[in-house]
């Protein structure tokens, strides 16, 4: 009996140290992951914006993204939205301590937050879209529409009969479209020798301006009374009341709406098409394969999360024009910080704010969503969630602008 004893406790202690060993090994390919990347992670956690805020196209690419990510590579993941959890920086917080090794935070709101709590986490990868936070394991994505609004001022100046194209923006302090479109059309002053101008109008103070079709079309008619014949915006749904205007008055609008260019292509003659989902799938993706060591990425012609459509009825040579230059620019080849804007190149139409009158946009509800991915090609899960500085161009100022 005392020898069958010590058989018996001799097979436990071989068997516990094989089970040790094994345990030993699985923490050290994890730690060995955490510190090299050697293998991706296996939860992905995502924290909408508000809509009003962040708004519903890119909550919605940053979902589906995820989904499609999980259900390839079989991952397990949780969307969260504003006001699933008390706050933001509780929502970055739950995901973080339950097990997420990649989390992603969508919109510039939720940047202070996730630069506050990143470092208490260091090995979890985070990214943030739209926004930008210093720290080694957070990677800020930036998906760049200044490509396609730039090839937007290229096709206003090459189009323009009257050598004044209009600029319809949105938020009045976010000048960074209008300087892009600047660019653009100075480039082809440059090349072609031409003198073309861009006045340039508002919709509000708010973002929630820009959600009016009525002003895209109130302003869209200043913009042609003005003496403008080409007018751009990519500004949420003010394209649909440019559109308008320009099919009444005759005259040539670009927009940001692939759906109004093949609707009424013969007023609305190009559109800036953005597919964030291309740049979060891209990341999330290099995330997984090679871990995160914080910086910066941007996205834009060359990755497919931006592009600049035309319509049939420009010309077949415009259209090749413009198509040699959106590749020098998807090449590298034009870089778009060279192009300098002069002095009175840009004047301010002046008008009152739309908000100052009154406040429009409403957020949307929030969704929780958690899901395991199936390991199939297909998305896991069922329906999206319901998300919904100065440019130094040197402007006259405001009033009419000159010839």
């Amino acid at each position: 009996m005392a020898f069958r004893r010590v058989v018996i406790f001799g097979l436990l202690v071989v068997v516990i140290s094989i089970i040790g060993g094994c345990s030993g090994k699985a923490a050290s390919d994890k730690q060995e992951y955490k510190q090299y990347g050697s293998r991706g992670p296996e939860s992905i956690g995502v924290i909408l914006g508000s809509a009003e805020k962040t708004g519903g196209l890119l909550n919605a690419a940053a979902a589906s993204s995820v989904k499609g990510l999980a259900g390839e590579q079989g991952l397990e993941y949780t969307i969260l939205s504003p006001g699933d959890l008390v706050n933001n920086a509780e929502t970055i917080r739950f995901l973080a301590e339950n097990g997420h090794d990649l989390i992603i935070a969508v919109g510039p709101e939720l940047q202070e937050d996730l630069s506050r709590l990143a470092p208490e986490y260091p090995d979890t990868a985070f990214a943030i879209i739209e926004g930008e936070v210093d720290q080694p394991n957070v990677l800020s994505i930036k998906i760049g529409d200044d490509e396609g609004v730039f090839l937007a001022g290229v096709a206003a100046a090459s189009l323009t009969k009257t050598n004044l194209v209009g600029y319809i923006g949105g938020e009045l302090t976010d000048t960074r479209q209008e300087k892009a479109f600047a660019q653009g059309v100075q480039y082809i002053n440059l090349a072609e020798g031409k003198q073309v101008k861009v006045v340039a109008v508002y919709a509000g103070v708010t973002k929630e301006a820009a959600a009016e079709p009525e002003r895209g079309k109130e302003l869209g008619n200043k913009l042609y009374d003005a003496g403008s014949d080409v007018v751009f915006t990519a500004a949420g749904s003010l394209g649909k009341g440019l559109a308008g205007a320009a099919a009444e008055r005759r005259k040539i609008a670009l927009a940001n709406d692939r759906q109004l260019l093949e609707t009424m292509s013969s007023n609305v003659y190009s559109a800036v098409v953005q597919k964030p989902e291309k740049a979060v799938y891209t990341a999330a993706a290099g995330i997984l394969k090679n871990g995160v060591s914080g910086g910066r990425a941007a996205y834009g012609l060359k990755e497919g999360s931006v592009d600049f459509v035309l319509s049939q009825e420009v010309s077949p040579e415009l259209t090749n024009k413009i198509i040699a230059v959106r590749e020098q620019v998807k090449n590298d080849q034009i870089k778009l910080y060279t192009v300098q804007i002069p002095e009175g190149l840009v004047t301010k139409l002046s008008h009152l704010p739309v908000d100052l009158k009154r406040t429009s946009g409403t957020a949307q509800p929030g969704v929780r969503e958690t899901r395991q991915g199936t390991g199939s090609s297909g998305a896991a899960g069922s329906t999206a969630p319901n998300a919904g500085s100065p440019t130094g161009n040197g402007s006259a100022g405001e009033g009419q602008p000159g010839d």
